[in-house]
């Protein structure tokens, strides 16, 4: 598992306006804790509607493995076990990278 890979991952169900079920999802621990064999790892879901918001970094079919283009949501990071995570699709681009990693920055006020 590396940073920056997309997986699908079971989410469970929802309460309020989280998203649930099973979805893409991409990775965002650091790779050090990822090497350790973390107890959780940092996730955040994919969505496919598009919403004009400066907290969703857009991703492109093809590397990502993703069917269709879709939005990571930076603003619904979470913690969840690696046993959540099933297949994995792709990666994402340096370049989306580096947005999610400066929309966390923002959010998290780091």
């Amino acid at each position: 598992m590396k940073r920056g890979d997309v997986y699908l991952a079971d989410l469970g169900n929802p309460i309020g306006h989280e998203q649930a079920a099973s979805r893409p999802v991409l990775i965002v621990s650091a790779q050090r804790w990822l090497d350790s064999r973390p107890p959780v790892v940092t996730v955040l879901p994919f969505t496919r509607t598009r919403r004009e918001r400066a907290t969703h970094v857009e991703v492109e079919p093809g590397r990502s493995g993703l069917q269709a283009t879709s939005y990571a949501k930076c603003e619904d990071i979470r913690a969840v076990s690696p046993l959540r995570l099933g297949k994995r699709f792709g990666s994402v681009d340096p370049a989306a990278m580096m947005q999610v990693e400066a929309i966390l920055r923002r959010l998290l006020a780091l």
